[in-house]
């Protein structure tokens, strides 16, 4: 018997490649399993059923060695740690379906039931197995700052070329008293750059294209309503304004209201 339980012993510790002071948990696994195998000198009778006089239960048993993930209690972590801890199975416990393990982390026996099995898995060179921290984590490596060329907007063409799809100005955007809607990311880019044009160059003068829509009667009002509302004499859209006798007033009390670079823009489209 002792034959056969050092024979067991070796390829038990062989098999898991678990250093040699793990003998004892190794002996003490493989006479558990001898109890629980038929015996031809018990009249092929299992030694623990004749024993404790019930049948012998097989579910428990586990590959010996093998890794496994251990249930970590609430009281002995914080809200921040793992739940589990990484285990090597060397046996079973005294109680009923309990078993024993082995944390290379720690260097510690744990004896736990709530447990999970890797059974075709194993933990090799545990004692090369070290604490490892963020700080000395090999796994994590410092990330180069990484830096962005930054070009000279001066140099930048910033000339707008007519597109004619803009040709046509809606008399509901410059009629009346020239009541233009500006967003707020547009008032953004006129304010800076407002704060160039100081040394910016004139602008050229962009020659005015002229539309060929066909006008068309308001639908809103009646004849003789619109003809009330048109019959003021002011000019109803943009290019009447350009091409009245009082041109230079209307574009004076544009420049009023409107910054110079929105008049470019205006005569553009």
């Amino acid at each position: 018997m002792n034959r056969t339980l050092l024979e067991r012993v070796r390829c038990m510790l062989s098999d898991a490649k678990l250093p040699k002071h793990f003998w004892g948990e190794a002996l003490y696994t493989a006479v558990h399993v001898i109890n629980l195998t038929p015996t031809v000198i018990l009249n092929s009778e299992v030694p623990d059923k004749i024993w404790f006089g019930k049948n012998a239960s097989y579910d428990h048993l586990r590959v010996f060695g093998c890794k496994a993930f251990v249930h970590i209690p609430r009281d002995e972590r914080s809200k921040l740690d793992t739940k589990t801890r990484q285990c090597i199975f060397i046996g079973y416990g005294e109680d009923e379906f309990g078993y024993r393990f082995y944390d290379p982390v720690e260097k510690k026996l744990v004896k736990s039931r709530d447990v999970q099995f890797m059974e075709d898995q194993t933990i090799e060179d545990i004692d090369k197995v070290e604490k490892t921290t963020p700080e000395n984590d090999r796994n994590l490596t410092d990330v180069d700052p990484m830096w962005f060329p930054i070009h000279n907007l001066d140099n930048v063409d910033g000339s707008v070329q007519p597109s004619e799809q803009h040709d046509d100005v809606d008399d509901q955007q410059l009629g009346g008293g020239l009541d233009v809607p500006i967003d707020d990311d547009q008032e953004e880019h006129e304010m800076s750059h407002d704060e160039n044009t100081d040394d910016a160059p004139e602008p050229h003068q962009v020659q005015l294209r002229r539309s060929n829509r066909q006008r068309q009667p308001s639908t809103r009002y009646s004849s003789d309503e619109y003809v009330t509302l048109t019959d003021g004499g002011e000019p109803e859209c943009f290019e009447e304004a350009l091409e009245s006798e009082e041109k230079k007033q209307w574009l004076d009390t544009m420049q009023d209201e409107i910054n110079p670079c929105m008049i470019i823009t205006l005569m553009t489209w």
